[in-house]
């Protein structure tokens, strides 16, 4: 099927008081004709816990209030030079705008830890894949299905919320596109993922 990213409803989570970050978001939203999108205030838990704990409780949170289908973005993500409003995927499975060198293939967090596995021309299925700056979810079940476990994960095996997510994708189909529509825009991951995926 054809998507059109542009048209569905979209939530950036965010820190309230990140007034850069959500300028340059309200920017690209709105240079890219986003038609349908709002701020989530992010979970702060600034001094009292670390910040990948903010992260996938802010995911919880959303996905719990949200109205599908809908896409969830982080605020911290640019636009790759393959940015297109219109989108081929197919019709069930969450699918991955933005993707990510890093994975749980090995069972941990490693470079090149994902497996691609070509579909298409214009997307694959991925499994083990760490990454969360960009999702479209389809429905609320499948959601459901991925976020349920976020906080029993984080607080029992004291790690992110998205290694959750890169088991997940290895018993529910998967897909990420091969030319990504964003990337993690900050010094530390942005060679991780701004690629395309080579079949």
């Amino acid at each position: 099927m054809v998507l059109d990213v542009t048209k569905i409803k979209s939530y950036i989570i965010s820190l309230q008081d990140a007034k850069d970050r959500r300028n340059s978001m309200t920017k690209l939203m709105e240079d890219n004709g986003v038609e349908d999108w709002s701020f989530f205030d992010a979970v702060d838990v600034r001094d009292k816990l670390p910040y990948w704990l903010g992260v996938g409780m802010s995911h919880r949170e959303v996905l719990v209030k949200a109205k599908y289908p809908c896409i969830v973005y982080e605020d911290d993500i640019a636009p790759t030079s393959w940015f297109r409003s219109e989108i081929k995927i197919p019709k069930t499975g969450i699918v991955y705008l933005g993707n990510s060198v890093w994975g749980m293939r090995s069972g941990q967090s490693e470079v090149n830890g994902v497996t691609f596995e070509s579909k298409d021309d214009e997307y694959c299925r991925v499994k083990h894949m760490l990454s969360a700056h960009a999702i479209y979810y389809p429905n609320r079940v499948l959601a459901m299905k991925f976020s349920d476990g976020i906080i029993k994960h984080m607080f029992e095996t004291l790690r992110p919320f998205d290694e959750l997510y890169a088991k997940m994708q290895t018993i529910y189909e998967t897909y990420c596109l091969n030319q990504p529509l964003f990337y993690q825009r900050c010094d530390r991951n942005e060679t991780y993922t701004n690629f395309e995926v080579k079949k």
